[in-house]
């Protein structure tokens, strides 16, 4: 045994007439039989029960061809077994492992950069989609060629080394990692939603830029006691009524694997689609959910008291002119030039005599949703009142340009030749210059700008994702105190109002106006 190391000894079962040895290897790892080769049968297939013979025997045996080739074989056996990593399916196994977690590289760092463009909001695709250098590239390859300047030694080895169908960056492969995102996403959201039990929803339709209709869907929900707010689908609308409307409410609902029934409120605008206490969405809803309670959107609530409470004839007066003004310097760049020449030699003034400087600042529009969103226009307005009334004055030749020299003086880059405007620039300069003027118009400006302060704050409070139902009852209790105190004290409120009014006055010489 010690000699041959491949015999092994058959006990016989407990009989020891048919006790004996065997070869091993060649009865667990017979060769393939060869043609005019010898093969005996004793150690094989019959078990050597004459021990006189057997070192005979064996080493006949041991010389044979074909238990040289099982030997091997039984050896080789034994050495993969005992070192895994010889195996040749290990071996695969290892090299499928790595190729594996190569590819998962290569796409944690295209995502990445998917990821990017994603959370800034940037179009992914330009004119020209490709690495190449010498053509226009999309946003995407932009953020590849950086990630790989920027040192991934991972997407740079990639992007020299791969097939041209295999780069994973075609538009397909952008759209699908997209989707498997906002899937993984969407299955979080829908996660913390089933654990939070309850859920509030919110919708509103808005059109896309093709005009088809889309109703955003969103659901509120309780974390770790904190309100979150998160947006889950976008449902395009081949129809607006209240029906077809919580339809699509439900049916996404169901889609995503949220209970409806555990729905315990609903918030959308004031449209008679969707409040309609009859046909409404958040009727048939609640014909589905009775206890999913609806509510009229607060901010949506606020800009509608706004809107009702600005029917004040001077008050829309003063927002017809101020949306003139926009418009008139907004679309010519002519006319915003001279309004910063004018600034710069203002400003150069009032260095010389020791006085603040009027911000460099733009006239913007005023926004035609959110009413309170005004009170930045109105405010800019007011910081650089001086230089668009001086503006004004040039544009309507009420007074003479700042000359060359000026404009030089004052660090005008560009110093040109004013007052080659059109008779119709100086028409309308004119009108805006009497109506900017005027004392209607200034304290009607003021007043706004004095009442809006209270309510902007409020207004972002309620637009945010975070305010509950209690807190945001409390802000809205502290503006309406502030409110009906200015209503009980008018006069000491709206004192500093006139006294700003009357600083604007005095700018065209003419006494401060009076309170009524």
């Amino acid at each position: 045994f010690a000699k041959f190391d491949w015999l092994a000894y058959y006990d016989g079962a407990g009989d020891i007439d048919r006790a004996g040895v065997f070869c091993l290897a060649c009865s667990l790892f017979p060769a393939v039989h060869r043609e005019g080769s010898r093969r005996a049968d004793n150690l094989v297939t019959k078990v050597l029960t004459n021990f006189k013979k057997l070192r005979e025997d064996a080493s006949r045996h041991d010389g044979l061809e074909y238990h040289r080739d099982s030997e091997v074989r039984m050896k080789a056996f034994l050495t993969t077994t005992e070192q895994h990593s010889l195996r040749l399916d290990a071996r695969m196994t290892e090299a499928s492992k790595k190729r594996i977690d190569e590819n998962r590289a290569i796409l944690l760092s295209i995502i990445r950069c998917l990821e990017l463009a994603g959370r800034q909001g940037i179009s992914l695709r330009g004119h020209r989609d490709n690495l190449s250098e010498d053509s226009p590239q999309g946003n995407f390859h932009a953020l590849i060629r950086f990630a790989i300047a920027s040192g991934d030694a991972v997407l740079k080895s990639h992007v020299e080394n791969c097939a041209r169908h295999a780069t994973y960056m075609s538009n397909n492969v952008q759209n699908q990692l997209l989707y498997y995102m906002a899937e993984d996403l969407l299955a979080q959201i829908v996660s913390s939603v089933k654990k939070s039990h309850f859920y509030g929803i919110q919708a509103d339709e808005v059109a896309d830029v093709s005009g088809m209709e889309q109703l955003g869907l969103s659901v509120r929900y309780v974390k770790d006691g904190e309100s979150i707010e998160q947006h889950i689908a976008f449902l395009e609308c081949q129809s607006t009524t209240g029906k077809d409307i919580c339809s699509k409410i439900v049916d996404e609902l169901g889609r995503l694997q949220i209970d409806v029934k555990l729905c315990r409120a609903q918030a959308y605008d004031g449209a008679g689609a969707m409040s309609g206490h009859l046909n409404g969405c958040q009727a048939l809803f609640r014909e589905i959910v009775p206890e999913a309670a609806y509510y009229h959107c607060s901010s949506h609530q606020l800009n509608l008291a706004l809107s009702k409470a600005c029917n004040v004839k001077p008050i829309q007066c003063m927002l017809a002119d101020f949306t003139a003004l926009g418009i008139f310097f907004k679309f010519s760049p002519k006319r915003q030039r001279c309004l910063e020449t004018c600034t710069a030699c203002l400003n150069h003034e009032l260095k010389a005599e020791g006085k603040p400087a009027i911000p460099e600042l733009k006239l913007k529009l005023l926004s035609t949703t959110r009413w309170v969103e005004r009170h930045t226009a109105v405010s800019d307005f007011c910081a650089i009142y001086e230089a668009v009334i001086y503006c004004l004055q040039v544009l309507s030749h009420a007074v003479q340009p700042p000359t060359k020299e000026e404009q030089s003086d004052a660090g005008v880059k560009d110093p040109y030749e004013m007052g080659q405007f059109g008779g119709k620039t100086v028409g309308e300069a004119n009108g805006l210059l009497h109506a900017l003027s005027s004392d209607s118009f200034l304290v009607a400006l003021h007043s706004s700008l004095h009442m809006s302060g209270y309510l902007k704050p409020l207004s972002v409070l309620l637009q945010g994702s975070h305010l509950d139902i209690l807190e945001a009852n409390k802000e809205i209790t502290g503006v309406l105190e502030l409110l009906r105190d200015n209503r009980e004290k008018c006069e000491e409120k709206f004192h500093p109002v006139f006294e700003a009014a009357s600083k604007m006055t005095a700018l065209h010489g003419r006494p401060s106006p009076e309170i009524p």
